[in-house]
């Protein structure tokens, strides 16, 4: 046994105290350290051969007797032990066999063909790395939703997004290409037949309000402010955008734009 069992309160027990209070720290000491003699061969030790290891001379020999007096260690055969260290080495034993049976069985039931004790790394299992564009694809691939107005909804937020570089390029452009004479009219005649559906209908927006212009920097940042709105109008029919401009007019003939005509459109609808 490499160890045993030592109680951090044996100095305590009555019988340690009436070893100590006879032989002092020199009695204490020795009958712990043929404990560990005892301890160390795992069963007893015979008299004579442990009194000779521990040089036990007249003085300790009465210190011996005393502490077989008190049953703290004992004698047989010629042969001394300690009781409680002797239970506890019989237990130790019989765990320490149950051990090396339940290992043996284990090792049987997981014998590998080149090397009974090989190693198998362990480790977590690596992480799928998915790129941004094939979870993108994916979510695109899902069902369509039927409800219409989610699915308008979701295009107006996408053309929004599209648009917003596409806005602040053309914003520019015009902006830099401003000249000293500037013609409001045909401007706005010049956005009419632009490629951007949503830039064609704000001219047209800007014709029917009879607005003019100083330069093209004042005429585009109005085009930036209704691009939102006309973002979500192209989504419409012609036939649906033309009865939605009639109406508007009609209802708000001094105060409508491109925003009144968001909710005018879902009237008509």
């Amino acid at each position: 046994m490499k160890y045993f069992l030592h109680d951090s309160s044996a100095f305590q027990d009555e019988k340690i105290t009436e070893l100590y209070m006879n032989f002092g720290y020199e009695g204490v000491g020795l009958f712990f350290t043929v404990l560990e003699k005892l301890s160390l061969q795992e069963k007893p030790i015979k008299t004579i051969v442990l009194k000779k290891q521990l040089n036990v001379g007249k003085k300790l020999e009465k210190c011996w007797n005393f502490m077989e007096s008190l049953d703290i260690l004992s004698s047989n055969n010629g042969e001394t032990f300690n009781k409680q260290l002797l239970n506890f080495s019989e237990k130790y034993m019989i765990k320490k066999e149950k051990n090396k049976e339940r290992i043996a069985n284990w090792r049987s039931n997981n014998e590998k063909e080149k090397n009974v004790t090989c190693y198998k790394s362990v480790r977590n299992t690596p992480k799928d790395k998915i790129s941004k564009v094939k979870v993108y694809i994916a979510e695109t691939s899902k069902p369509k939703i039927e409800n219409a107005n989610a699915m308008r909804t979701q295009c107006e937020r996408n053309a929004i997004k599209e648009s917003k570089v596409k806005e602040s390029k053309y914003i520019a452009e015009t902006s830099s290409a401003e000249s000293d004479e500037f013609d409001s009219d045909q401007w706005v005649c010049s956005l009419m037949e632009d490629k951007r559906k949503h830039v064609q209908l704000i001219g047209y927006y800007f014709k029917e309000k009879k607005l003019k212009f100083p330069s093209k920097k004042a005429g585009s940042a109005e085009i930036g402010r209704w691009s939102k709105d006309a973002i979500v109008l192209i989504e419409y029919s012609e036939e649906q955008i033309l009865k939605s401009f009639k109406k508007a007019k009609e209802k708000h003939p001094e105060m409508w734009n491109l925003h009144t005509l968001r909710t005018v459109i879902n009237e008509i609808i």
